[in-house]
């Protein structure tokens, strides 16, 4: 299976260059690819928690194909969250 990741959306346009050169983007894309078995850890290890962090610089970049990625993890997507009861 393929990851995608970007700068995240928010960081400004010289953040972002320096994203895009740390993590050798193309375009402002990063393709990776894992095995579903190892998606857990390697979003951990990118600190891509499905909960979003206070800042985009705490968060530099971000999970494109994150609708298609978090349910295979068992994570709703945030707005289900919020609007599920008890």
């Amino acid at each position: 299976m393929q990851l995608v990741l970007a700068p995240h959306p928010e960081l400004t346009e010289g953040q972002k260059r320096v994203i895009e050169l740390a993590y050798g983007m193309e375009h402002g894309r990063l393709i990776v690819h894992t095995r579903r078995a190892l998606l857990f850890y390697l979003l951990q290890h990118l600190g891509l928690d499905p909960k979003p962090h206070a800042t985009p610089q705490a968060e530099q970049i971000v999970l494109v194909t994150e609708g298609e990625i978090m349910p295979l993890l068992g994570a709703s997507e945030p707005s289900q969250q919020a609007t599920s009861g008890p």
